[in-house]
């Protein structure tokens, strides 16, 4: 679009006065009158041919006719009303340049088209392609969708919108603010650039990105250049609390029932709990995460041991904002310290299927089914004193108040007790197949 080209402030020196007042002519010279109605005539024959609407002046309290740098100019004062076809333009006072065909605005500026209405202190129209620049406190609205910033500018022809430097968008789904936004009326399309940044108030969701491009008629939305999703519990007054996920793109699907996928590089924080993948899918609604593609979650115990647990999908289902129970499928396998201080000894769980249930935040029960192995490190009175290893079709682990509890194993069990003297210094040759212990939990997602 057009950069904006505005003139000196509104000039108040009249010049050679033509048509004062309403309805009153004035005493200037003849020849003055005719140049003026010659040039008014050939602005709006050219017009009418190029576009077949022809600018017209319904109402001005005052008109002036004078010259400015070598062109015939009109000068209207109080209520000034414009239309051109489907345009209608409104203000305080403007300046209407006959042979270079645009007019200046001043004063509480509005201008419509159809359901769309624009305002702003100053303006700048141009005829020939039914475009509006505006500055100052600049809004636009249509429907339930606004928009604001210092400057903007709306073409009628393309019915194109875009407005930049400090732009705020909303409607009745959230917020967005950025530098530069562009609203395409048919296509019902926003695209928003540098420092985006959306607010979902009904799902408690902040949105930060470079880039953001919404469909509003399929109902889908992307997000890329470093795209970040932040979710507080509590209304937000806690950060520890808060969700934090990154990847390399992120994108929405639907509307009541919205998904959240984000790809590449998936990196999720939350005080207690991270986890990576290729993917995740967020189902709002359902208030639950679903990872692919390598996925890997780490969590803190009641004592502060970090818990790893990874598979070929991973599904976490949210109550109140906190994990409420954990699915894992797929060559599931959930591994935790077995003593900070002895390194290299990791309890650990392993089968086709792992449930893991919460309650208050804190791991109450584990299930593994299908092919379930457990292998947990023993100790007594303190002491290392070797490990269990133990099989069965199904393998169900009980926590109390976050501790481990009890370990029942069901249909074709088999178990095996290796002594500490067997298993000092050698922990690494009874790890499980398929066991790895990874260092990199993501941490605050900036």
């Amino acid at each position: 679009m057009r950069r904006p080209v505005f003139d000196p402030p509104f000039i108040r020196d009249v010049g050679r006065t033509v048509n004062r007042g309403r309805g009153r002519l004035a005493t200037a010279p003849l020849c003055a009158l005719l140049i003026f109605a010659g040039y008014t005539a050939l602005t709006h024959s050219a017009t009418a041919q190029r576009r077949g609407d022809e600018v017209v002046l319904d109402h001005a309290d005052s008109l002036v006719g004078m010259e400015l740098a070598g062109e015939p100019v009109r000068q209207l004062i109080g209520n000034v009303q414009f239309t051109q076809g489907s345009m209608v333009l409104n203000c305080g006072r403007a300046i209407q340049y006959l042979k270079s065909n645009k007019l200046y605005f001043e004063g509480m500026v509005q201008i419509r088209d159809d359901s769309v209405r624009m305002v702003g202190q100053r303006a700048v129209y141009y005829p020939a392609t039914r475009t509006v620049e505006a500055l100052d406190r600049v809004l636009l609205e249509e429907g339930t969708t606004t928009l604001q910033a210092r400057y903007g500018t709306y073409s009628a022809d393309d019915r194109l919108a875009f407005f930049r430097d400090n732009v705020v968008v909303a409607d009745t789904s959230g917020v967005l603010t950025a530098q530069e936004v562009r609203y395409d009326r048919d296509r019902q399309t926003i695209v928003a650039d540098t420092n985006v940044r959306i607010e979902d108030s009904r799902n408690g969701i902040v949105t930060l990105s470079d880039h953001f491009e919404n469909d509003k008629a399929k109902k889908y939305g992307k997000w890329t250049g470093n795209p970040r999703l932040l979710q507080a519990s509590g209304g937000g007054n806690a950060p520890a609390e808060t969700l934090h996920v990154s990847g390399a793109t992120m994108e929405s699907f639907g509307d009541s029932s919205r998904r959240l996928v984000v790809t590449d590089s998936v990196r999720i924080f939350r005080e207690g709990l991270a986890g990576s993948a290729g993917m995740a899918v967020f189902h709002l609604e359902r208030d639950s995460i679903a990872l692919y593609r390598e996925p890997y979650l780490w969590y803190a115990d009641e004592d502060g041991a970090e818990n790893q647990i990874a598979g070929d999908s991973l599904t976490m289902t949210f109550r109140d904002r906190f994990a409420d129970n954990v699915r894992v499928m797929g060559n599931a396998m959930a591994v935790s310290e077995a003593d900070s201080v002895l390194g290299g000894r990791y309890n650990q769980l392993a089968g086709q299927e792992i449930f893991m249930y919460f309650d208050a935040n804190r791991i109450s029960r584990i299930e593994v089914r299908r092919t379930a192995t457990s292998l947990y490190y023993l100790f007594e009175d303190g002491a290392p004193n070797g490990l269990n290893k133990s099989s069965g079709n199904e393998v169900t682990i009980l926590f109390l108040e976050g501790r481990l509890e009890s370990i029942k194993l069901a249909e074709n069990v088999e178990g095996k007790y290796v002594p500490e003297r067997m298993v000092a210094g050698k922990e690494s040759e009874f790890n499980l197949p398929g066991f790895r212990w990874r260092d990199d939990r993501p941490e605050h997602i900036r």
